[in-house]
């Protein structure tokens, strides 16, 4: 069975990864977002989704979802597995930043190997330069990714992936694995320290925070307001599928910043415009 996704209806996470969305506009592939718990996809609404528009793939993201960090329980995968292969439904799964957390439940990939198409990067977990990915197919798609491939990207450099496999062989792309999380540590702490009190989601090992702001600020007042105050952050319209309503909520990136000290200060000043009253709209007459 080959795997063609052009035109057709795709099923994801209700929030998800904006590239995704922008990826589907141009090839013309319908998303339907599925609701979302604290787990991520919920399986009710996967149901009754598939019941309804008949999709040829799910794609989510089980471990870190974008943007709102659920990490999805292994019974949960189970469940979600379990669905997809009784409607014949192929799973995407994107594990770009699985590996970042020191534990975490099995990845789909391993527990349905000819049910999943598996998705992850050295640039997350590893080495920010290696700027390729790499991915499993189950064997009965195996022809038509390499047809796929032929036809759009045909191969990567192969200095790149020699580097990345001597790296690995020689242990150090497990020493830059353990050096991440220290850090990504370090700035975690920093987000626990400002965000005292306030309404967030995040996980351990997790390169973002998902924050639910006060009923005084509306999503956009804060975005431009943070922006003013030289704080780049990104308002939960940008991952919101399928024209769904967008919660009141900014996602908070902990990588982008330089050093812990720039992080530092960008957190406080989040911290004290959380606790401002928004300035009123000026009225023009």
């Amino acid at each position: 069975m080959a795997l063609e996704l052009v035109g057709e209806r795709v099923l994801c996470e209700a929030m998800c990864y904006p590239g995704l969305i922008t990826l589907a506009k141009q090839l013309k592939i319908e998303l339907k977002g599925v609701a979302l718990d604290e787990q991520g996809i919920c399986p009710d609404s996967l149901l009754s989704h598939i019941e309804k528009y008949h999709p040829k793939a799910l794609y989510l993201t089980p471990t870190l979802q974008n943007p709102t960090t659920a990490i999805m329980s292994e019974a949960r995968r189970q469940q979600i597995i379990d669905i997809c292969r009784a409607h014949q439904v192929i799973i995407i799964e994107d594990d770009v930043c699985g590996l970042l957390p020191d534990q975490r439940p099995p990845a789909m990939v391993e527990m349905a190997p000819q049910q999943v198409i598996y998705l992850n990067s050295f640039s997350k977990g590893a080495f920010k330069g290696l700027r390729f990915a790499y991915l499993h197919t189950p064997a009965h798609l195996q022809t038509a990714f390499n047809s796929a491939m032929r036809g759009s990207v045909w191969n990567i450099s192969p200095l790149l992936v020699d580097v990345a496999i001597q790296w690995i062989q020689a242990g150090f792309a497990d020493k830059a694995l353990i050096e991440q999380r220290r850090l990504i540590g370090q700035r975690a702490q920093l987000l626990h320290h400002h965000m005292a009190g306030m309404d967030y989601s995040y996980q351990e090992g997790g390169l973002h925070c998902w924050l639910r702001l006060p009923a005084n600020w509306r999503c956009s007042q804060f975005v431009a307001a943070a922006q003013q105050h030289g704080v780049e952050v990104a308002s939960a319209e940008h991952f919101v599928v399928d024209n769904q309503a967008s919660p009141n909520a900014v996602r908070l990136s902990l990588g982008q910043a330089e050093s812990n000290q720039q992080l530092d200060q960008g957190l406080a000043i989040l911290a004290k415009l959380l606790k401002a009253t928004p300035e009123p709209k000026r009225q023009l007459f």
